[in-house]
């Protein structure tokens, strides 16, 4: 990839890896082009008006490939605590998330719940209701679909980052 001259650039809403260099400064950063404002957006930050642009490189591993048949249905996973890599797959086969989880209890002052479930719990004084858990239950899961072991998603990957 090489760069090029920000006039090039897709202007479709296609996420580009944007760069400037001003006042002695040099920044990178994902940014596309908004049609109607005519102005290129960061991703996250402030505006700075991009000089050049390249596609966007592709992503480096972070968790090893499992195949497709390898997933089970998440009904069939453990509720021990035993941590598991878990996916929701969508209705039209696309992976909404992905990452390592535990069934257990949710952190009631760190859960990520609906409000409307948190104010049932407010008022009922019931418990947080057990759920994929992420970092110690602070976060939860939403809704997995499948769900592969834990020593399948850490067989080491050559190409995964350290």
């Amino acid at each position: 990839m090489k760069w090029q001259p920000i006039e090039t650039a897709p202007k479709d809403g296609t996420v580009v890896l944007a760069f400037t260099a001003s006042e002695g400064r040099r920044a990178m950063w994902p940014a596309y082009y908004k049609e109607d404002s005519g102005d290129w957006t960061q991703v996250s930050g402030p505006f700075i008006q991009p000089t050049h642009w390249m596609p966007m490189p592709e992503p480096p591993p972070v968790l090893p490939e499992v195949a497709d048949e390898a997933w089970l249905p998440i009904d069939t996973a453990p509720k021990d605590g035993s941590l598991c890599r878990v996916k929701r797959v969508l209705d039209d086969g696309d992976i909404l998330c992905e990452g390592l989880a535990y069934w257990g209890q949710r952190d009631p002052f760190f859960a990520n719940v609906r409000e409307s479930m948190f104010m049932d719990i407010l008022i009922t004084g019931k418990p947080i209701p057990d759920g994929w858990c992420v970092e110690g239950g602070k976060y939860y899961f939403p809704e997995p679909t499948h769900w592969v072991p834990a020593e399948v998603t850490h067989a080491r990957n050559q190409d995964a980052p350290l």
